[in-house]
């Protein structure tokens, strides 16, 4: 007990001196990073003007994942599996979302055109860059080698491999389409189902985006999917008041997470005791049928009750 309370006091102590420091040098820092800031801002109205062939400059916040290169083993990468109700045409999925990146905004701009670039780099900066040879069947597939269908072990064995794939010089998206999907939980489904797994590097967009827009492109909208981005008055107040609340905690929350060790779970000794109880639960099988009617209730789907 006397030792945990002298570490927690010392990682404390440490954590305050490590704020303190950073407070100190602090005016310099500021200086060093507007600078950076500055720096990016003519390159970014340099690159506007005078190098069409890219397009916009990585955003700060998808900046740590823009620093993967998709072109090789991607670590950044979100798979996401959709199930679907019925069969869907690859030509009309390829449609459907060539229609959704060539959608523009009133000033004639493109409402998605990441979805048409590629990650490029300018002088130390991120960039997107067009793809002068975009062809939606470079990145819209007909199963993946061979493979047309899939049941649910298939299906998550497909999901693990896609997480490494690499998605070559193109723009880091693509989505598989495989026409038959077997629901193996369930023998007595004889729906006809369709599987679609979408992979996108984390710096081009997030899962639920993705989502929103392969289910629109694919005629099966996901209901309650679109979120809000209306805060109101209350909303905005939070958000300012968080992000201040952020900005003075979090050099002491990141002095204290390196000097705290962590290396606490269920079988650690205490007290310099050499063994530790390990308590186990099973629970009963549970049986098909209240499965079933759990998922018929929810309208949901034996994926989503996992």
């Amino acid at each position: 007990m006397g030792n945990s309370v002298l570490k927690f006091l010392l990682v404390q102590l440490g954590a305050v001196l490590a704020t303190i420091l950073f407070i100190l040098f602090l005016p310099l820092s500021s200086i060093t990073v507007l600078c950076f800031y500055v720096f990016r801002c003519l390159l970014k109205f340099y690159v506007k003007h005078f190098k069409p062939e890219f397009g916009n400059i990585v955003s700060i916040r998808s900046t740590i994942f823009a620093t993967d290169y998709p072109d090789r083993n991607t670590l950044t990468a979100l798979v996401v599996p959709l199930i679907f109700e019925g069969s869907i045409d690859i030509d009309q999925l390829r449609t459907s979302i060539s229609n959704k990146i060539n959608q523009k905004r009133g000033d004639g701009n493109y409402l998605y055109p990441e979805l048409q670039q590629s990650l490029s780099s300018f002088f130390g900066y991120r960039f997107w860059k067009w793809d002068k040879n975009f062809d939606i069947s470079n990145h819209v597939h007909l199963g993946f080698d061979n493979i047309r269908e899939l049941n649910e072990g298939s299906l998550n064995q497909m999901t693990a491999k896609f997480l490494r794939k690499s998605f070559g010089h193109r723009s880091p998206w693509e989505v598989y389409l495989f026409a038959k999907y077997y629901n193996t939980n369930d023998p007595d489904d004889n729906k006809v189902k369709c599987a679609i797994l979408t992979r996108h590097s984390h710096c081009l967009a997030d899962g639920f985006a993705v989502m929103e827009v392969i289910s629109e492109a694919a005629g099966r909208p996901i209901e309650g999917l679109q979120l809000s981005h209306k805060l109101g008055i209350l909303g905005h107040i939070k958000f300012v008041l968080l992000r201040l609340i952020i900005m003075l905690l979090s050099p002491y929350q990141i002095a204290a997470k390196f000097i705290a060790t962590v290396d606490q779970n269920l079988f650690d000794a205490e007290d310099n005791k050499d063994e530790q109880p390990l308590v186990v639960r099973f629970n009963d099988p549970i049986p098909v049928k209240l499965v079933k009617d759990l998922k018929n209730k929810l309208k949901t789907s034996f994926e989503g009750l996992s």
